[in-house]
């Protein structure tokens, strides 16, 4: 809603009371090994393939016409480093890793901890 004061006396009392949200955690099996996938992480050995599959889906996401939902980013940023925020959620992590390391066709599944975002759900359909 754009009250960023009360976000910042919530995140302090948080931080007070010692309650911690846990992170986006995204997680996939791949031939008996699962790997796990945090929001914006570059840690995984073959990261630049997976940030580059993820530019392939996002051009792919323009021509469908796919605008970004960014309402439920809770950060006080520019609209466009919200648009970077959301395109580097876990399950796009996942699914760009499923993507590049499983044949055409193959059934990826991936597990989250946390709900799905408003971006996230449609993004998943047209991967699919």
């Amino acid at each position: 809603m754009g009250v960023w004061d009360l976000v910042l006396e919530v995140r302090s009392s948080m931080n007070e009371h010692r309650i911690h949200k846990p992170p986006g955690l995204s997680v996939v099996e791949l031939d008996g090994v699962v790997y796990e996938f945090l929001n914006g992480d570059h840690s995984h050995p073959q990261s630049d393939q997976i940030y580059a599959m993820l530019d392939e889906v996002g051009k792919n996401l323009n021509l469908k016409g796919h605008k970004p939902v960014t309402k439920g980013v809770t950060f006080d940023i520019g609209e466009e480093d919200k648009e970077v925020c959301i395109s580097q959620h876990s399950e796009k992590l996942a699914a760009a890793f499923g993507l590049i390391n499983t044949r055409r066709g193959a059934v990826i599944r991936i597990v989250k901890n946390l709900r799905v975002c408003e971006d996230c759900h449609p993004v998943m359909k047209v991967v699919s």
